[in-house]
């Protein structure tokens, strides 16, 4: 049996709180009515997320689209890509290079440092 995901946002309708299944067979408005029946959450604060398998607890939910959880507070939502941006772009040539919130850069994975000198 295929399933559909359900997120339920909080009170003002803005974030993620939780996120349940439902039978793929019930129509929206079933799925809806159960959730409010099992949780005590009322309906109109579960929507269908189905297709987003990334949407989870502190996700934004705009009134249209979800938004992905901010992964650092520098950077900013490209809203038409609806994907966070860092402030400076990563480099190409650096492709398992992480964030650095607190310097502000990427910096280089283990790939780039060359081989490690403990493990020749």
């Amino acid at each position: 049996m295929a399933i559909k995901f359900y997120a339920q946002l909080n009170a003002e309708l803005t974030t993620v709180e939780n996120k349940l299944t439902c039978p793929d067979y019930a129509t929206d408005a079933e799925c809806k009515a159960h959730m409010e029946r099992v949780t005590g959450i009322a309906a109109e604060r579960w929507i269908d997320c189905t297709d987003m398998d990334w949407v989870g607890g502190g996700s934004n939910w705009t009134g249209t689209i979800f938004n992905p959880v901010q992964p650092f507070p520098s950077w900013t939502l490209n809203t038409e890509t609806n994907k966070w941006e860092a402030p400076v772009p990563n480099p190409e040539n650096l492709s398992t290079s992480y964030w650095n919130e607190e310097e502000g850069k990427w910096n280089p994975g283990p790939s780039e440092l060359g081989p490690d000198p403990n493990h020749p």
